[in-house]
């Protein structure tokens, strides 16, 4: 597998978090970020689906204006889905 080094920022938190982790698997803290980001993130054709979700989600959240409950959406999806049904 090639690598590529890259510098990341955490806030301090996060690192400490990090570290814990990594002295909990006896792995040094890149072997930790690399175990944790492989385990988590979508790979390949996942990848282009998981993008697809968050656009979805973008939108959602988009159409979520101050006032406008999940109720609402909720019945606008199901009126939807009705519709495609029939």
């Amino acid at each position: 597998m090639a690598t590529m080094p890259r510098p990341i920022r955490l806030q301090r938190g996060t690192f400490e978090r990090l570290a814990k982790d990594a002295a909990r698997h006896h792995e040094d803290i890149d072997s930790a970020a690399e175990r944790i980001l492989r385990n988590h993130l979508p790979a390949g054709a996942d990848t282009a689906s998981a993008l697809a979700t968050l656009g979805r989600i973008e939108t959602l959240r988009a159409r979520m204006k101050p006032g406008t409950g999940a109720v609402e959406l909720i019945r606008e999806g199901r009126a939807e889905l009705e519709r495609r049904a029939s």
